[in-house]
């Protein structure tokens, strides 16, 4: 098991937060070497280059977004990353869905991992809102869906190619995230 698959899953346990920085000099460590923080940053810039050059908002995003803003509705982000938010917020506003959010919640900053309950939880808190009153949209059940639940969210499953796991037993399943409005309309 490579660092990165074995330390997040034991973020995701809740044994440990995963940051990329902490990976490089846990690597660099291993081989003798100390880098400077700036050549660790220097190298995560790099790394995530690429990977950021490719992102984009899935089609419906901004329709949905400015659906649920429409209805006076809070909305919160919370994510598992082992990149610092920085990068996720650049890409966000790169994308027009910044401005949306009313909190945003990265687990490498907060130390804490989907599915663990107390990531669902500052969000919840930073919004003034009841997990009751909340319903999270993610589309790793594993983590999303049954860590959403713990916390006494609904949660709803953004369909995709993987199998829905085992005993994972979301509150409702879309497919695009257009159908997110009348979902809630209806609850």
């Amino acid at each position: 098991m490579d660092i990165l698959s074995g330390g997040w899953e034991q973020a995701a346990q809740g044994g440990q937060n995963l940051r990329l920085g902490d990976v490089l000099r846990e690597a660099c460590a291993a081989c003798g070497v100390a880098p400077r923080p700036e050549e660790v940053d220097g190298a995560i810039a790099r790394y995530i280059a690429p990977l950021d050059a490719g992102v984009v908002a899935f089609d419906d995003a901004l329709d949905t977004l400015e659906a649920l803003r429409g209805r006076g509705l809070e909305i919160g982000l919370v994510s598992n990353t082992v990149w610092a938010g920085e990068y996720h917020r650049r890409e966000m506003e790169r994308c027009g869905l910044l401005c949306y959010f009313d909190c945003i919640v990265f687990s490498a900053e907060a130390g804490i991992w989907k599915p663990q309950p107390g990531i669902y939880r500052l969000c919840l808190d930073a919004l003034g809102v009841s997990a009751e009153e909340a319903v999270f949209v993610g589309d790793m059940p594993e983590h999303d869906i049954v860590g959403a639940q713990r916390a006494g969210m609904r949660g709803i499953y953004k369909h995709n190619d993987r199998p829905l796991p085992q005993g994972v037993h979301p509150d409702a399943t879309i497919t695009h995230l257009g159908e997110l409005p009348a979902l809630i309309d209806r609850w």
